[in-house]
This record gives structure tokens, C-alpha cells and sequence, in this order.
């Protein structure tokens, strides 16, 4: 298929020349000046109707049209490939400051300005002059510099200033990372597996990692915030795009602020509330419900008119919780991955009846050619930003449809509406029946925790005050992990760890060496089964100062007799019981334990039923020399441990290794089939809607991990984290609603 033929240049001057004739119309009927970029031209067009939007659009593409024609495509393609100059010259004006000694009102020698900026000044012609080629500055008379209406603004309007900043300083050096990041992160979707990552040698998520730098972080709220009141991004857009004055009950109006909160809050509250107060006159006989983090519920409160009071109320509430409110309409401002919009989704559903609404204000990617050149190219740019800091994308259409009718299929998109000059659609979507019972039961389901994932600290320096651990788990939080699992056999001060991660939003698992603590040194020789429930206890009291949500041992010797193990593992459950550990503590499948094979293990659960498992089978591979399932026996063995186990280890090895260098490399497709056949059977088997299934994807540092990897281990654990909980999720779920 040909690509579509281009306008003459005859047809596209002609529609140049009426576009113009009816926007200089407008113009001159309303008393507005002529666009330019003189010096004290404005800086915005005026806001207009969509009849003249519509043909300044038109005269933008049009005219675009004909400088790429008469350019040529060798010439154009050629000098495509230096634009980068024009980014590297605005990050140097913005790093030395060129604009502020530039007075407003008059010219000055490029001498004068270099001294100040303490720069060279043939330097600073060039990039001056370069800057003036893009309608930046100007050169009124020779060797002067002036400011025009857009480098005016640099001075002017700190908000632009942080715009440039933020792009020339951040964004800029990271784009180009886009061919390593590709090369390195493939097709993974964590947010730290961005260009920004790359270009700033940082494992945080962007939003975490700014909060380090606070003078960044600061230009990235004012940015933000002044989106707002952009055409794009302007808040009278979703007020006066939607027929507000068809609602006549109750709106929730629905946000849910990410960290940092200063950035969230400020953006949160300039939207959710000013929007909220619009439609509130837009529909007169609407209740609004102002649903938000806890500052910016704060913010709105204290703000919002006495007048208003009445018919505008704040809550507190977390999207991510059961919606309790019942109303006609949701408006959300919708910025999750699927899997989370889904949940969001699937909580208001109870509170939700027979033609109530849900409404998104969201960024649709448009389809190739459905928009004029120019308002395309912005939403284009937009996806790229999106891909470069976050390692995320702006969605089509029917990506957008995708979470809604996930989350129920009664839920079903009524309308859409493109405000003209919004970058934002607003979608509509409606619930079409009313619920049956089991539709609450299966969507109970669906919301309950069914799967956690947790990252094990091993190998990941802690700080000598817990330092380095206070700044990884945000990121951790951030990347989709529940929770950490911590050795604590050489540390001390453990409420810390507890403090620290609570205050980033994740749990503790304990992990404890009964027998030989973290392996090192020589093996206690021959210990009995008594020697080592002292040791239990021990271990145990300790592990309790951390308030664990789960306890994994590592516990009995090798050396032992089936007799000695049942010995062991039947008193374990007294002490368990004394601390307040009841249903705590499961017992790893790991080599230099009792539980260090298959056939001793299923021996020893014959005899103590009630034991709980941590299912490591990477251990049970090497010690046997094969996957388990070449033959009947394997099977059994593996079906009789299986309803034991409540805590898994996802770590994929080999007959040779207990750890994969990379699981998804092709040389290891049968131990991938084997490992997550079983782990699949584990959740098919155990999941329960009261107690969700808990995994560590345990990639651990070398020897485990092999000398000359081509991924850090830190890498291989987080990636397989990702790949695999979706899974696990759906497996448990599935294993949950089946028994319901």
C-alpha cells in the first residue's frame, strides 16, 4: 500500500489563504493583536471557537506542508538529523542562564553578556545564533542581543523557565538512551526500566529518585502544576466537554495522589477540585463527593468557599480500596497500568447501580492520520516522554477499552468526547445491568490480595543504619513488590526495618538459619533435634521484634534420620504457638537441611501433616540431577508436598546450578516448563481467598549467580518478578473462584 499523496503546493497555499482570511477575521472582530514574536506580542493565541481552532490547525499543517515540499526529502531528511542541536543549544542557554541578563526593554553586546554568564563569547554567539534560527532572542543590530517574545518568557514566567529546564536537564539526556534501553530492558515494563534510568545511573523510578534532588523535583511540580492551565491540559476542558447539565445526582469526583506527594497534591488538588467546582456550576442539581489523598483533601477543605459547602464534600479515600460511596456518576483522572485499573475499577462496581457512569479523562493515542500534522506530532512527543522517564506509553483506544471490560462486561463505553484542542479525551462508560449476587462474590474475589510478591535484601548492602535500604524500598514499592524478605542472622536494630518499611508501603518477611547461620564458617558437627529447638526459640523471639508477616526457615540438619526430622518439626509447633507464631513460619525446601530432598521431605510431612512448606524445588534439582517429572515417582512425590506449601521461591535452576543466569533465555526453556508447571500446581492447590499466596523471585548474588552473567542478579530477580506475578495472580484468583 502506497503512502497517501502529498497536496500541491497550489492546494496547500490555498488553504493557507482561507484559513488565514477567517482567523484574521476573528482577529480584528474581537480586537486582538496580530500573532508574532515581537517583543511584547502575547504569548498564547486567544482563546477562541472551535470553528477558528480548527483553521489555525489547518494553516500550521498546511504550511508544514510546503516547507518539507520545497525543501525536498534528501535536504530534509539531512538536516532532521542535526536537531539535536537545537535541544543541546536550549539545555546551554538554560544551564548558564543566558535570558536573565538579557534586559527586557533594551539590547545589549554579546560582550556584556558573556562576561556576566562567565562564558566564552564566541561561544555564546553561536548559540545564540543558533537559538535565533527557532525564533529564540534576536540580533537587532550588529553583535547586540535582545529578547523577543518567546526568549522573554524565560525571564517572565518561571514556569516556562522550568519547562525548558526540566526538558534540557532531564528528559533531553535521557532520550538518548532509547537504542541502550531497548537493547538492555527488551520488552519489560517496569517503571525503573526507563532511559531516565539509564542516563541517571539509578535504579528509582524517576518520582522516587527526584526526591533526592529537590531544586529538580521543585521544576517538575511547577511544571505540572502550570499544565493545568495550558490549552492541552487546560482543567475547562473536561468541564465544558462533557453534558455535565444531564447529571442530576450524585459525582464522585476521584484521584489517587503517587509520591512524590508534593507533586501529586499540588497537581491533584489544582485539577480535582478546580474541575469539580466548575461542574458544580455546570450542573446545578449535582452533588459532588471530592475523593483524595489525605493533603490534598487538606488543601481542598481549607479552601474551598463557604457557599459551595453544601453541595461540595471531601473524603479521604484510596482507589485502590472498596468505593463505599454509591452515586450516578465517577470521574476519574485514570494514570495505572491495566492490572491496577482494573482493581480501581472492579471497587466501585459494588457501589455502583443500573446506569451509573464512569467517566475518564484520559490521553487517547490517536490513530496514524486522524489528526492534522501538527496536533498529532504533540500527542506523538507525549508518548515518547511517557516511554523515556517511565518506561510506559500513551494507549490507543482500545487499550483504554481493555481495563473496563476486564473489570466487569456489563461495563460498556457509551460515548467519547475530544474537546477541540484537548491533548485529553473524555470517556464514558456505563454499567448496563444491574449485578447479581455472585458478581459481587467473583468481584470480592478479584480484589482480595491473591498473590504478593516480595524482594529478597540478599545481597543488597543495608547501610550501616539501614541508609541504603531506606532508599531502595520506595523503588521497590514503586516497581509492584508487597514486601521485603530479610536475613536476620548479622543484623541489628530490626525495628528499623520494620519503621522503613512501613514507612515505603511494604511488608516484612524474616528469614532464619537454625543450624549454620548464613553458611559460613565450619558446620556445626552432628546437633540433635533438642540442641536445635533451642536454637528455634532463639531465632524466633528475635525474628518476633520485626513483626514479620511470614517466617522462613531454614531449619533441621541433613545428617538426620527421618525420626530425628519428625522429632524436630513436631516440637517446632509448641514453640510456635508460645510466641504468637501460629501459622507464621514455613520450612524451606533447602539443601544442608532436613528438608534438603524430596523423599526425606514427603516422609517427613506423612508424619507431620500440619507442617507448613517454603517450596525452593531449585534445591531438589541439583540434589537429584533432574527436573522432576521424568518419571511417576517425581510426580507423586511432588503432588504429596505440594497442599503443604504456603511460601514460594521462584527461582529457576538447573540440574547442575540452583540459579538460571536469565530464565527467559532459550537454552533454559525445559527448566522454565518444569518450574512453572509447579509453581502453577502450588497455587492451583493452595490458594485460599483468607491467606494470599506469598513469592520471592530469589536471584541471589554469585556464586549463585554465575560469574560473567550478562544481567546483574538484581536484574534477573526483578524482571522475573514482573513476568511471573500476573500469572501467579491470575492462577490464584482462578483457583479461588473455582471453590467459591
Amino acid at each position: 500500500m502506497s503512502a497517501p499523496s502529498s497536496p500541491s503546493l497550489v492546494d496547500s497555499a490555498a488553504h493557507i489563504g482561507q484559513a488565514t482570511e477567517q482567523v484574521n477575521a476573528f482577529l480584528v472582530a474581537n480586537g486582538q493583536p496580530q500573532p508574532s514574536f515581537d517583543r511584547d506580542a502575547p504569548p498564547v493565541f486567544p482563546e477562541a471557537p472551535a470553528d477558528i481552532q480548527a483553521a489555525r490547525q489547518q494553516i500550521l499543517d498546511a504550511c508544514q506542508t510546503i516547507y518539507d515540499a520545497l525543501v525536498g526529502p534528501a535536504e530534509y531528511l539531512r538536516w532532521l538529523a542535526c536537531r539535536h542541536h537545537d535541544t543541546s543549544s536550549l539545555q546551554w542557554l538554560y544551564h548558564f542562564n543566558i535570558a536573565a541578563p538579557i534586559p527586557l526593554d533594551r539590547a545589549v553586546p554579546y560582550s556584556e553578556v558573556a562576561a556576566t554568564a562567565k562564558v566564552d563569547e564566541n561561544r555564546l554567539k553561536s548559540v545564540l545564533r543558533l537559538a535565533m534560527t527557532n525564533s529564540l532572542f534576536c540580533e537587532p543590530h550588529p553583535d547586540f542581543v535582545a529578547h523577543n517574545a518567546a526568549s522573554a518568557l524565560l525571564v517572565t514566567s518561571p514556569a516556562l523557565n522550568d519547562w525548558v529546564g526540566y526538558t534540557a536537564k532531564e528528559t533531553y539526556p535521557a532520550s538518548v538512551k532509547l537504542v541502550e534501553a531497548t537493547e538492555r530492558y527488551g520488552s519489560s515494563q517496569l517503571t525503573n526500566h526507563a532511559e531516565y534510568n539509564l542516563a541517571f545511573d539509578t535504579d528509582e523510578p524517576m518520582f522516587v529518585h527526584l526526591q533526592r534532588f529537590p531544586e529538580r523535583e521543585r521544576r517538575l511540580a511547577n511544571i505540572m502544576v502550570e499544565m493545568t492551565s495550558t490549552e492541552g491540559y487546560g482543567v475547562h476542558h473536561p468541564v465544558e466537554g462533557y453534558p455535565w447539565e444531564e447529571v442530576k445526582g450524585k459525582v464522585v469526583d476521584v484521584s489517587c495522589s503517587p509520591s512524590p506527594p508534593q507533586l501529586s497534591w499540588s497537581l491533584s488538588f489544582s485539577y480535582l477540585c478546580h474541575a469539580s467546582i466548575a461542574i458544580s456550576r455546570k450542573s446545578p442539581a449535582a452533588q459532588l463527593v471530592l475523593q483524595d489523598a489525605q493533603g490534598v483533601v487538606e488543601q481542598g477543605r481549607a479552601a474551598l468557599a463557604p457557599a459551595l459547602t453544601e453541595r461540595i464534600t471531601f473524603q479521604t479515600h484510596d482507589f485502590f480500596t472498596a468505593q463505599l460511596v454509591s452515586a450516578d456518576v465517577r470521574f476519574i483522572l485514570h494514570d495505572h497500568p491495566d492490572a491496577e485499573a482494573v482493581k480501581i475499577l472492579q471497587n466501585f462496581l459494588p457501589a455502583m447501580k443500573k446506569g451509573s457512569r464512569i467517566i475518564l479523562n484520559v490521553g487517547v493515542l490517536p490513530e496514524p492520520l486522524t489528526l492534522g500534522r501538527s496536533e498529532e506530532r504533540i500527542a506523538r512527543i507525549m508518548d515518547m516522554e511517557m516511554i523515556t522517564t517511565f518506561n510506559a506509553r500513551e494507549s490507543p483506544l482500545e487499550d483504554w477499552k481493555k481495563p473496563c471490560g476486564d473489570a466487569h462486561p456489563a461495563l460498556e463505553l457509551r460515548r467519547i468526547f475530544k474537546p477541540t484542542g484537548s491533548i485529553m479525551s473524555i470517556m464514558e462508560f456505563v454499567l448496563e445491568e444491574y449485578l447479581t449476587v455472585m458478581s459481587y462474590i467473583h468481584i470480592t474475589i478479584y480484589l482480595m490480595a491473591s498473590a504478593l510478591r516480595f524482594r529478597t535484601a540478599w545481597g543488597i548492602d543495608p547501610g550501616t543504619s539501614y541508609e541504603n535500604w531506606a532508599k531502595w524500598f520506595p523503588t521497590l514499592k514503586a516497581q509492584g513488590y508487597d514486601g521485603i524478605e530479610v536475613d536476620i542472622t548479622d543484623l541489628n536494630d530490626l525495628p528499623s526495618i520494620r519503621r522503613i518499611a512501613d514507612d515505603a508501603g511494604l511488608e516484612v518477611n524474616v528469614l532464619i538459619h537454625i543450624q549454620w547461620p548464613s553458611y559460613a564458617g565450619p558446620t556445626p558437627e552432628g546437633p540433635t533435634p533438642q540442641d536445635l529447638l533451642k536454637g528455634y526459640r532463639t531465632k524466633l523471639e528475635t525474628a518476633k521484634t520485626v513483626k514479620p508477616y511470614k517466617i522462613n526457615a531454614h531449619s533441621g540438619y541433613e545428617g538426620w534420620t527421618v525420626d530425628e526430622a519428625v522429632e524436630f518439626y513436631s516440637g517446632t509447633f509448641a514453640i510456635d504457638a508460645e510466641l504468637g507464631l501460629t501459622g507464621k513460619v514455613s520450612h524451606e525446601t533447602h539443601r544442608n537441611t532436613a528438608l534438603f530432598n524430596p523423599y526425606s521431605t514427603a516422609a517427613v510431612l506423612r508424619r507431620v501433616p500440619n507442617l507448613r512448606i517454603t517450596a525452593d524445588f531449585s534445591h531438589w534439582v541439583v540434589v537429584c540431577e533432574r527436573l522432576l517429572d521424568t518419571h511417576e515417582e517425581d510426580k507423586q512425590i511432588l503432588s504429596a508436598v505440594i497442599p503443604h506449601v504456603t511460601h514460594i521461591h521462584a527461582r529457576m535452576g538447573t540440574t547442575q546450578s540452583s540459579q538460571c543466569p536469565d530464565p527467559t533465555h532459550e537454552v533454559f526453556k525445559e527448566e522454565r516448563r518444569f518450574f512453572e508447571t509447579v509453581w502453577k500446581q502450588i497455587i492451583d492447590a493452595t490458594a485460599t481467598a483468607s491467606e494470599p499466596i506469598t513469592f520471592v523471585p530469589e536471584y541471589g548474588p554469585y556464586p549463585y549467580h554465575p560469574f560473567g552473567s550478562q544481567k546483574t542478579f538484581s536484574e534477573v530477580a526483578d524482571s522475573e518478578g514482573a513476568r511471573l506475578h500476573p500469572s501467579f495472580e491470575t492462577y490464584a484468583k482462578a483457583a479461588i473462584a473455582s471453590r467459591s
